[in-house]
């Protein structure tokens, strides 16, 4: 389970590097999207627009990122914040009512 999380944390950090404005969609699904959105209120010091980079900046400030004037690049605090957006996931699956 940590080499799959591990992987997608450098892919989508990777993806970030070289297209920061790319369509949050390229590497999120909507639901993950609208938790984030939730969790984390959009700060001054964060990218403008919904791009991928904003979006991984909120992932980051789930892990203890304080979004001030340096882009995240701890590897450590984007682990905590994917980790910390599954568990938030998770909650929600569990909170919608179930048929049958």
């Amino acid at each position: 389970m940590c080499r799959i999380l591990s992987w997608r944390i450098l892919w989508t950090t990777m993806i970030v590097r070289i297209a920061p404005d790319a369509p949050p969609q390229s590497a999120l699904i909507k639901t993950k999207m609208t938790i984030v959105d939730r969790a984390v209120h959009d700060r001054p010091t964060m990218p403008a627009g919904k791009t991928l980079l904003h979006y991984f900046t909120k992932i980051a400030c789930l892990g203890g990122y304080l979004a001030r004037a340096q882009p995240p690049t701890r590897q450590y605090r984007d682990v905590c914040g994917w980790s910390r957006l599954m568990d938030i996931r998770r909650g929600a699956e569990l909170m919608q009512p179930k048929c049958g």
